[in-house]
């Protein structure tokens, strides 16, 4: 089953979702990221369009009533978003669950990590600090 998920015309970009991997086109070069040796950065172009990237998520999700979690690998990226100590893209990934509205559980356990670590900046940590406390989850 080949799905596209994503497309960002302006920056030759696609993202197909395959089952068990996707397929991410950009600018002709195309990888196959397999879940169980799972390679972020990739995607990481789509928090820098999130206007784009979420009203396309948004719709697929709701046309085909499924959650987002089943297409895109919000919690993978995530996870390697701190393993790596990416700032940047941690705080455009911020803005994207929070529009996408996917906060969960899982997702603050993984952020609390950020918690106490001075590698991440303060503006980062209080982002992360401010969207726990706002959706009543325990900072």
């Amino acid at each position: 089953m080949e799905k596209r998920i994503i497309i960002i015309p302006e920056r030759e970009y696609e993202c197909y979702y395959l089952g068990e991997s996707w397929k991410i086109i950009h600018k002709d070069i195309i990888k196959e990221i397999v879940l169980n040796s799972f390679y972020g950065v990739p995607f990481y172009i789509t928090f820098e369009n999130i206007e784009t990237v979420t009203k396309q998520l948004k719709m697929i999700i709701q046309t085909e009533n499924i959650l987002l979690s089943d297409i895109f690998p919000i919690e993978l990226i995530l996870e390697e978003l701190i393993v790596y100590q990416q700032n940047y893209w941690l705080n455009l990934y911020i803005d994207f669950i929070i529009e996408m509205a996917v906060l969960n559980q899982q997702i603050v356990n993984t952020l609390l990590k950020t918690k106490n670590n001075k590698v991440f900046t303060q503006s980062v940590r209080h982002k992360i600090r401010k969207v726990i406390l706002t959706n009543g989850y325990e900072y």
